[in-house]
């Protein structure tokens, strides 16, 4: 491969990376004016030299603004992960609590029954002892 032919290829190559910037109006004219440049240079000229190098550069600042966006891509999948598990424990546990709760409930009236019984019954041996034969005696004397 000859020298122009490398020259192509890494203009081909840098031009990949100005995709998105070129479907803006601003990068569709920016571009356009740099190809006229790019058709009418020679290419040993510096104005070319630093052209692709200034690409170059962007490019590779590109490549790692991409790999420092996949790693935190897939550090917040694996924090989703994480959190869905964490998710569905704590649904779990929420259904323990109700049922735990459902039955503090039921716990709960029913104690109250029983005090009302004990009460009830209570009431009933306070009325009995003022009637039993022992306790008109004790009143008698």
């Amino acid at each position: 491969m000859d020298n122009w032919q490398q020259i192509v290829a890494g203009l081909s190559t840098a031009l990949a990376g100005y995709l998105t910037y070129l479907r803006s109006k601003k990068g569709r004219g920016a571009a356009w004016s740099w190809f006229k440049r790019l058709v009418n240079a020679d290419p040993s000229s510096d104005d070319l030299r630093s052209s692709v190098d200034n690409m170059s550069l962007v490019v590779d600042a590109q490549g790692q603004s991409i790999s420092w966006l996949t790693e935190q891509q897939e550090f917040l999948v694996g924090q989703l992960e994480q959190y869905k598990s964490d998710l569905a424990s704590a649904k779990e546990q929420l259904k323990e609590m109700e049922s735990l709760h459902k039955d503090n409930v039921k716990l709960r009236k029913r104690v109250g029954e029983l005090e009302a019984q004990v009460a009830k019954l209570e009431t009933e041996l306070e009325r009995r002892k003022k009637y039993t034969p022992k306790a008109k005696r004790s009143d008698n004397v």
